[in-house]
């Protein structure tokens, strides 16, 4: 250790503040022995940051894309050795409940679900789990479509502006893949 000292003291590295000055060897040992502990407090000051603009990016992305559905973003933080806070984990709650009675806006709630879970770059298990359920609610939504559309197309009954009743009908088909 006291050759290592030596070494040190006798070379001209540029150290900064750990460079040791002349006539004072017990600093050169202070600051050599703070070196690591600082070095590993602004690795870890990086990474904190980086986790940070990571968290917010993603919770963002679920934010934007579920516009009204969206309810709240929430982080966890933790205090970095500079005393800020810093994100490490989120969430943006969503209203995932069908629209009563009105199976088409449930559809399209279901897919606007779906595109905000997948929504950040790299989506987490959870979020995988919560497109999964919007797509069983898109489902469900499109089954009572289906329903509603062949219950009305025995009646006459419009299901939307847009479909013609059998009256209106020109003979045309359309065929509907689902």
């Amino acid at each position: 250790m006291g050759n290592l000292l030596r070494l040190i003291n006798n070379t001209s590295w540029n150290l900064g503040p750990y460079r040791a000055k002349s006539g004072e060897p017990s600093q050169a040992k202070k600051n050599l022995y703070n070196l690591p502990q600082e070095l590993a407090a602004k690795k870890l000051l990086q990474e904190l940051k980086a986790r940070d603009r990571e968290v917010r990016a993603h919770e963002r992305a679920h934010l934007l894309a579920a516009g009204p559905y969206a309810r709240t973003m929430s982080l966890k933080t933790i205090k970095g050795p500079d005393g800020r806070q810093y994100a490490v984990a989120g969430e943006v709650k969503i209203d995932t409940s069908p629209i009563p009675r009105d199976p088409e806006k449930t559809l399209e709630k279901a897919r606007r679900i779906k595109r905000a879970a997948l929504a950040p770059l790299h989506p987490s298990a959870q979020d995988l789990r919560v497109a999964a359920k919007a797509d069983q609610m898109a489902q469900k939504a499109l089954m009572e479509i289906i329903k509603q559309r062949l219950k009305n197309q025995g009646t006459g009954k419009k299901t939307n502006p847009y479909q013609k009743s059998p009256e209106e009908n020109t003979g045309q088909k359309v065929d509907l893949k689902v």
